[in-house]
């Protein structure tokens, strides 16, 4: 006997469009479609971000950079001076021995 569509309404073809596992991988499908260019965006936006990041610790490593080296420079004038400053005063004192 052919089956009775309304005594035997539970049945369901999987391959029939009206399958459940259908409706879901459509849903499915719909949802990606919807999705996909929020995803673009906000994949664009990150590679952006991460751009001036880069970018922006690039700028920090060289004023560091140039702080340190600014730094050293200073410290070898210093140094310097200080050389001279006692150079000075050694030939002051020999100076001063020497008149007394």
């Amino acid at each position: 006997p052919i089956p009775n569509n309304h005594v035997n309404n539970n049945f369901v073809n999987p391959t029939s469009p009206h399958s459940q596992e259908a409706i879901t991988q459509q849903q499915q499908q719909q949802q990606q479609e919807l999705l996909t260019p929020y995803v673009s965006m906000l994949h664009d936006s990150l590679l952006s971000f991460g751009a001036l990041l880069n970018s922006e610790l690039d700028a920090e490593m060289e004023a560091r950079r140039r702080m340190q080296m600014a730094r050293e420079e200073a410290f070898k004038r210093k140094s310097v001076t200080d050389y001279k400053v006692q150079v000075l005063r050694r030939r002051s004192d020999r100076e001063k021995k020497v008149l007394q």
